[in-house]
């Protein structure tokens, strides 16, 4: 049943002989089996009906007076054209075994010597078209693996265990930038196994790089073992790759910076909400002491004018009850001015004339040396009694840091053409490092007395003048802390 399909199929068959009665007798047999027959009488004609009706079979006779067999045969199957054309040689003369091999030579498919009886023929046919079916579908699988090859936006190399290259494709020679005369037949350094997919780097003769994926498959080539490499050119990827790592990089960066400062602003209005609270205890609190602490004073004052001959341990009392008072009065006075802030009232101030007023009202004791250096005059719109109230509590602060003796250095200048830099340094014990952050806070203190707000003032009171306070220090060397000021600042008008 299978034979009989095969021979219903429409294969077109040209039989070429110049014996009209043969090329007849074998028409009657293959036209009979359902094959569409063409005929040629000599080599010339078979030639041209090869290059117009492309037969399936072609049944070439050998002896023929102008073209031989062997003559027509080698011309079809030198051409690039028609050398696929299946051609078997037929002949009642030429059958011995010589014959058949220089046929063969010549590029016959097949070889059929006669006499030959019907059934044979057509079984003969049948078996050369089959394998005529195979060449063609193995040439057809050859020609997509082909243009598959040739076409792969991969690059493609056939490399033999020595590494050298034995077969490249278009888009490999592309990616190396060269020609296949420069890579067949010669080795390339590429690290060719059969393991993992690996990123290797590729420099162009023109010094450019491009960046490809390899991967490695052992295969036969040619019958002898050899690698196939695939190279994915992944440039671009990983160009975009490094461009989203980057971002995304920034863009952590700026959601942590963007949720300190979320947490700075959370905290710092928590602190204002504490502050404010703070402030209105405090003051109400200031009001009420006030009043008991100045009838303390005005009494203690009083006993020590109208009391002269009092001993020297009541005298001695008397005075450390007027201190503390005053002592007292000075924190009240702190609480209240931080509580209940004033605008500054602005008005020329010297800096010199204000440090040196300050320091004349300051108490200092015999191992503190005190160094005041102004070199020139520098005039402030600024309120004068607010500025004391900040030099003040700076030089308490420096002094109180130098128990055992040391220096302190006021010093003032012109630092930018409006700016003005006073600056109080003392050569104490310092402030450790982690309390460096947290010195302007309210209500943080290293003391067992006070109450935490001298610093916190003093930072409200510059800012207020529209300037900025800062400090540095090194533990057991000293600390500096630097006040900047707008120097003749227009938009600070004078106020009455």
């Amino acid at each position: 049943m299978r034979g009989r399909t095969l021979a219903m199929l429409p294969h077109r068959i040209l039989i070429v002989d110049d014996d009209p009665h043969l090329r007849q007798a074998t028409r009657r047999v293959l036209e009979a089996a359902g094959y569409e027959i063409l005929e040629a009488e000599n080599g010339t004609r078979a030639l041209e009906m090869i290059r117009t009706t492309t037969p399936a079979l072609v049944l070439l006779d050998v002896g023929m007076p102008d073209l031989d067999g062997f003559a027509v045969c080698r011309l079809v199957k030198n051409s690039p054209e028609y050398a696929g054309t299946f051609i078997v040689m037929l002949s009642g003369s030429r059958t011995d075994s010589e014959s058949q091999v220089s046929g063969l030579e010549c590029g016959a498919d097949g070889y059929i010597t006669r006499p030959i009886s019907n059934r044979e023929l057509r079984a003969r046919v049948q078996a050369f078209l089959r394998l005529k079916a195979a060449e063609d579908a193995l040439r057809a699988k050859e020609r997509q693996l082909r243009d598959l090859i040739t076409c792969n936006v991969d690059g493609i190399l056939v490399v033999d265990d020595n590494g050298v290259v034995l077969f490249v494709n278009p888009a490999a020679l592309e990616l190396f930038q060269r020609t296949a005369d420069e890579l067949v037949g010669h080795e390339i350094g590429l690290p060719v196994t059969n393991s993992a997919p690996a990123e290797i780097t590729l420099l162009h003769p023109t010094g450019t790089t491009r960046v490809v994926e390899m991967r490695v498959a052992r295969i036969e080539w040619q019958g002898a073992p050899a690698y196939l490499a695939s190279l994915r050119d992944i440039t671009e990827r990983k160009r975009i790759e490094q461009t989203l790592r980057e971002y995304s990089q920034r863009l952590e960066q700026m959601v942590e910076e963007r949720t300190r400062e979320l947490r700075a602003a959370q905290e710092q209005l928590l602190r204002q909400e504490r502050l404010t609270m703070l402030g209105q205890i405090a003051g109400g609190i200031g009001h009420e002491l006030r009043s008991p602490l100045s009838a303390i004073s005005n009494a203690a004052y009083l006993l020590r004018e109208t009391l002269p001959m009092l001993n020297e341990e009541a005298r001695e009392a008397l005075e450390i009850l007027i201190h503390q008072v005053q002592v007292s009065n000075r924190i009240l006075n702190s609480l209240l001015a931080f509580a209940r802030p004033h605008p500054p009232t602005r008005r020329p101030t010297d800096i010199a004339a204000l440090c040196h007023t300050v320091l004349a009202q300051a108490t200092f004791p015999d191992h503190i040396n005190v160094q005041c250096k102004m070199f020139e005059e520098l005039i402030v719109n600024a309120d004068a009694d607010q500025l004391q109230i900040v030099f003040s509590n700076l030089i308490r602060n420096a002094v109180e840091a130098m128990l055992h003796g040391g220096t302190l250095t006021i010093e003032a200048r012109q630092t930018q053409p409006k700016i003005v830099e006073i600056s109080f340094r003392d050569t104490g014990v310092g402030i450790p490092p982690d309390h460096l952050d947290k010195i302007f806070r309210p209500m943080f203190t290293t003391r067992k007395h006070g109450l935490g707000l001298g610093l916190p003032l003093c930072k409200l009171i510059v800012e207020a003048h529209g300037g900025t306070i800062s400090v540095t220090s090194q533990e057991g060397k000293g600390t500096t802390f630097t006040i900047a000021l707008p120097l003749n600042t227009a938009e600070s008008p004078e106020e009455a």
